[in-house]
Order: structure tokens, then sequence, then C-alpha cells
């Protein structure tokens, strides 16, 4: 095969995830394009459609709207889809609809040898069916040069510069708690749960309700005049040619619950804290209408889920962004040079350790995002568990919301034994580190063995593809 490494290679580092796909060549610092994955369809003639290619399986008069843009147009009829669920592959077309968007419309990536090669990041869990079918797409539809696949835990470990840690991803509809050895996945540590940035939306939302906050978008403002703390807004509705779809204010509305999430809420120091912030000072929040209102006590609440999710009614493992309801108290027996730590809330040790399988089976009960951290060490070799504790990389959107790295290192402290040093640390950019680890890594020039060539695809077929996946 060709050289695919060095100055001279110009590859393209893909990691899309359930909220959203980041993308750009390899050797820069951010990502070039940014964009939901999401994938509207919409009947052609709708005010501010943008003529493309009609949809894959779909009727001719739809069209495809994807970017922030398109999406963030008011439509009439507009039907929403995101090709990633649970971090694997859910919609084919969807995926492919994205990724044309992206590698075509976008970065305009030639096809043939003038092409560039892909690295794609997938998920621990990803199955070779996803790989082969991924593998299909980059060689048989854009014809590009060249191929790997990397595991993201890998990829983020990488970006932190370091080759042995376990790395807890926040995601928007997963979290995940993978261990990472000398820059390879151990398969069998990985856990997993449906507990993670969706669930925490949620949460807001109902917070809003309850605080009978009616989130209007920004959409739907013409002008807005300066009112008092709580006062009612004054603005002026903007009219539309057409009536606007449920669908689409029900999208800008998650999109307020996701920007509150971000600035408003906060992680307690521990769970009986809780009750005590009442002299906290109210964080203040504008919304897109002129409301404004401060968040006391209440905005603690949501982040606590993520530590507690017992604690929170109707909270469960399914659904968008998050999984099955439960107790979230599953204890998990850990041993550590011949000491016995329980990480459970009532300080039981179970008989007998959980065991995901090499897949890392999502959790059927919610347990916290410290207790899934404490079952993914408790999976490793005894010997590696100590390196583990020293080197926990916490990454994902989620993660930013302030007090949750000292509460997650105050509840490991709780359930790791005795005498263990633990660190936790960051990532030097916790929103895209898969996609950061991905651009250093496709960019060294000793790195170029690992790509799987279009000439070796041809030759070998799909099994080729497994045999590159670190």
């Amino acid at each position: 095969m060709g050289t695919y490494g060095g100055d001279e290679v110009n590859a393209v580092v893909l990691d899309v995830g359930t909220f959203s796909l980041r993308a750009g060549f390899a050797g820069q610092d951010t990502p070039m394009y940014v964009v939901p994955s999401l994938v509207g369809y919409s009947p052609s003639g709708t005010p501010g459609d943008v003529i493309g290619e009609s949809v894959t399986n779909q009727p001719k008069q739809q069209k495809r709207l994807m970017g922030t843009n398109q999406l963030g147009f008011p439509r009439e009829s507009v039907e929403y889809r995101r090709p990633i669920k649970d971090g694997v592959v859910d919609d084919w077309d969807a995926y492919e609809q994205l990724l044309d968007h992206v590698l075509v419309d976008r970065l305009r990536v030639q096809s043939g040898d003038d092409g560039s090669p892909l690295l794609f990041s997938e998920s621990a869990w990803a199955s070779r069916a996803q790989r082969e079918r991924i593998a299909e797409l980059v060689f048989e539809k854009y014809k590009q040069p060249a191929l790997y696949i990397c595991k993201a835990p890998v990829l983020t470990a990488f970006s932190a510069g370091r080759g042995t840690s376990l790395v807890l991803d926040v995601g928007h509809g997963m979290a995940s708690a993978s261990p990472v050895y000398d820059g390879l996945i151990l398969q069998r540590s990985c856990c997993r749960e449906r507990l993670a940035g969706g669930q925490v939306s949620d949460l807001v939302e109902k917070m809003l309700a309850e605080a009978e906050v009616d989130a209007v978008p920004q959409y739907r403002v013409a002008a807005k005049e300066a009112v008092g703390e709580r006062k009612p807004a004054q603005f002026t509705e903007r009219k539309w040619p057409c009536a606007v779809s449920g669908a689409f204010d029900t999208y800008q509305r998650r999109l307020i619950a996701h920007d509150v999430k971000s600035t408003v809420c906060q992680v307690a120091e521990s769970q009986a804290a809780v009750a005590s912030l009442t002299h906290m000072p109210a964080v203040q929040y504008e919304f897109p209408n002129g409301y404004h209102r401060g968040f006391g006590v209440e905005r603690f609440r949501p982040g606590e889920a993520l530590f507690t999710p017992e604690e929170f009614a109707g909270l469960s493992a399914g659904g968008d962004g998050g999984g099955g309801g439960g107790d979230g108290g599953a204890p998990v027996k850990m041993e550590v040079d011949g000491d016995r730590a329980a990480a459970a809330a009532d300080g039981k040790e179970e008989d007998k350790e959980e065991d995901s399988g090499p897949s890392g089976a999502a959790e059927e009960k919610l347990i916290g995002l410290h207790r899934l951290a404490m079952l993914a060490i408790s999976k490793c070799d005894v010997d590696l568990r100590h390196a583990m504790f020293q080197s926990v990389l916490v990454t994902g959107g989620t993660t930013k919301i302030p007090g949750f790295l000292e509460r997650l290192q105050a509840e490991l402290y709780t359930l790791a034994p005795q005498g263990v040093k633990l660190k936790v640390l960051q990532p030097p950019e916790r929103d895209y580190p898969a996609w950061v680890g991905g651009s250093i890594l496709a960019s060294l020039g000793t790195a170029q063995q690992m790509w799987i060539s279009r000439k070796e695809y041809e030759e070998s077929g799909k099994s080729l593809i497994d045999k590159k996946v670190w």
C-alpha cells in the first residue's frame, strides 16, 4: 500500500457521537466541523428547505436537513432521526446521509487515489458488523484510499498522553467506563449504563416545569423588552408563513434545557450536602423571550442523578438518553492486592463479580457513575487496578458541570480500598478528546502501518477490518 504517514497524510478524522459529529483533518487542534448527529426529513416545498438529494428509501419529495442552520429553521412538517443510539449505529440510512453532508458537502473530500484516508472512532462495544458496514461505505461508495477504525477510549487516553487509564465517558445517551492498558482496550472489563447527559436534560425540563417556566424558543421571538426578575415576559411573537411543526418546537425547547444544564446546573459535594445548600447564591438565567430568574438549590438536583439515580422516581435505563429503572444500588466486589472494598451504597459485597462479557453489555440497573467506574476496575486483573485508580480520565460534555470532578473523586474515595492512590484527571478538551486523539494519531508517520488500503480490502475482504482495530 502507499505511504499514509508523516506530513503527506491528509487524513480525515470522524468522531460520530449520539449528540454531535466532529470532523476535520488530521494534525489540527480542533475539528473543522461540529454538527448535530441528527437528520431531519421534510417534504419539499416547505419554506426554508435546501435543495438536496432525495433521501434513501424515502419518497422523492422528502428532503434531508442537516447542520445547525437547516435544523434550526422552522418548518411545517419535519421528522427527526438520530443515526446513533447507545453509541452504535441504529439507522444506517440517516448515518450515510450524515456522512454525505460532512465528507462531500462540507469537507469536499475527493474520491479515488486523490481522496483522503479516513479514521473513524467507535465505541468500546461496537460490533464487527458495524465496522464491516463502515468499510463498505468507505471503500465502495466513497472510494477512499485507506481506512482505520479505533476505539474512542483509546483515542481519548492518547489525547491526554496516557497509555494506561480508566476512561469514564459521560456522553448524551450513554456513560461508559473503559480500562485502557498500554494503548489497548480491555474489552471484557468495559462497563456502560444508560445514565448520561440525556437524563440530566430530562430532569432540567422537569425542573423548569415545576417552576412553571415556559421556555419559549428563540424562533418565536421577534422582539423583547427588559423585565424584572420573575416578571412575565414582554415579547413580540414572530410570525411565520406556515404552522410550525410540533417536533421542531420540541427540538428547540430541548436545546434550551441543554443550555440550562450547561450554564446553571451544579453538582453538590455529596448527597447529604444537597439539603444544606439553601444558602448558596442563585444563578441567574435569561430565556430567549426575556423572562429571567434565579435558580437556587433546585439547580443541584438534575446533576445529582448521575450519582444517586435510585433517588429519582421515573428515571429509567431506556428512552432517549437513558436507561432502565432500578434501585441503582448494585454492589461491586473490589479486591486490590488482597484488600476488599465494597463499592455499594449499603457497604455490602456481592459473592460473585458481575461479568458483562466482551461486548460490555449495559447494566440493567442504574448504579451511578462512581459505581460504574468501580465495577470496571473490579473486572481488571488485580495487578492493573492500582494503575487504573491512579489515572481515572473523565470526558464528555456532561462532566463539565461545575462540581462534577470533585464529587466523583469524593465518591470514589469512599469506595476505593484503603491506601490506594486515586487521581481523577481530565483531557485538555473534554468535548471531543477522541477526535483530538485521532487527529494526533493519524498525523504520525510511525502510524502508517495501521491503515487498511483499498487494495488490501479488495484482496482480503471484510475479514481484514477486524484484525486492525485497537
